[in-house]
């Protein structure tokens, strides 16, 4: 039986963001970690009717498919077929995968969902704010406020006999960052069900996708990383988190976010810590829990009221060292 290596696992939950504990040992199970879509991934295989062998080989192949599915869709890859399709935007459609078809789908489906907060055509601002590198200057306002401008999701258009996509504004940037793992996460979810796999932990940088049941998942102290906020335990579903905690930049004392409203073109700044989604769809979990830290906790609790289907855990910031937990507007603390 393949052992889990337990130190490995906590490393990973506190990048992650989530604290989990859950093994069975009535099972024959496999562990893969690496690297893909810009983050550390890792998923755990538990079958009683296949070998080592078999899932390893299983795994093999979900390793495959998320390295061409990250080679479709990757801002960081300039061949990437997202990337071509901004290149050629405003030119000519660019033919593309089918799961990038179904990405943008999704993504179209889910602005229209959240009213404009969850924007795949974002990175027309993001690409402007730069936050993932070292440059401390802040974009012009005139460049913000011109790049407003790209951001109509009637800019994209589909032609589903081809798969072709077009974006019809030279300047318009597509990008599935917000969406992709946890589509890919979903993606191999289903893909393992179907070759007949009883449990597995799937970990694409804190986007995880569970098969089977009685996870124990904690939510981080946003606080504290070697704390844990919230405790659930859950059933053949994701649970993916957003948190302002991980990636930011500090320009003159002040803290920027990596969360853009498309309202503005700006940083968001509210009370949200973080926001995770616990619902079976892992591309619809990764896409409102960012558009959650973008609407602030009101508006994210008012959404969640309509939608009872939903299940969510917020934990909003009181002051700069308190905050509570809610749970689909029930106060924990």
């Amino acid at each position: 039986m393949g052992q889990v290596n337990k130190n490995f696992w906590l490393v990973l939950a506190v990048i992650a963001g989530l604290l989990y504990v859950n093994y069975n040992n009535k099972l024959n199970s496999v562990t893969r970690s690496g690297l893909a879509m810009n983050t550390l991934i890792s998923v755990t295989l538990e079958s009683k009717n296949k070998s080592e062998v078999e899932l390893n080989k299983i795994l093999d192949e979900a390793f495959d498919y998320l390295k061409i599915f990250e080679g479709q869709v990757s801002l960081y890859d300039e061949n990437s077929q997202v990337n071509k399709i901004n290149k050629m935007a405003g030119i000519a459609p660019v033919e593309v995968s089918s799961d990038v078809i179904a990405l943008a789908l999704k993504s179209i489906e889910i602005n229209k969902l959240t009213h404009n907060i969850f924007n795949p055509l974002i990175g027309a601002v993001t690409k402007l704010w730069k936050i993932n590198e070292i440059n401390k200057k802040l974009p012009e306002p005139a460049s913000i406020d011109n790049a407003l401008n790209f951001l109509d999701i009637n800019i994209i258009s589909l032609d589903l006999d081809l798969n072709k996509i077009y974006l019809s504004k030279a300047g318009a940037v597509l990008d599935f960052s917000g969406i992709a793992k946890g589509y890919a996460s979903r993606r191999l979810a289903d893909k393992f069900a179907a070759q007949g796999i009883e449990r597995a932990l799937i970990n694409l940088g804190g986007n995880i996708q569970l098969i089977g049941s009685g996870w124990n998942i904690g939510i981080r102290d946003p606080l504290d990383k070697a704390k844990i906020a919230f405790k659930i335990k859950v059933n053949d579903t994701a649970v993916i988190t957003s948190g302002n905690y991980e990636r930011y930049k500090i320009i003159d004392g002040v803290k920027y976010s990596h969360f853009f409203d498309p309202r503005t073109g700006r940083p968001v700044r509210n009370n949200m810590l973080s926001a995770s989604l616990i619902i079976p769809d892992g591309a619809l979990a990764d896409a409102l829990a960012t558009s959650f830290m973008i609407m602030g906790s009101d508006a994210a609790l008012k959404f969640l009221e309509s939608y009872k289907d939903l299940n969510a855990i917020l934990i909003i910031a009181e002051d700069a060292n308190k905050f509570r937990v809610i749970e689909r507007g029930k106060i924990f603390r």
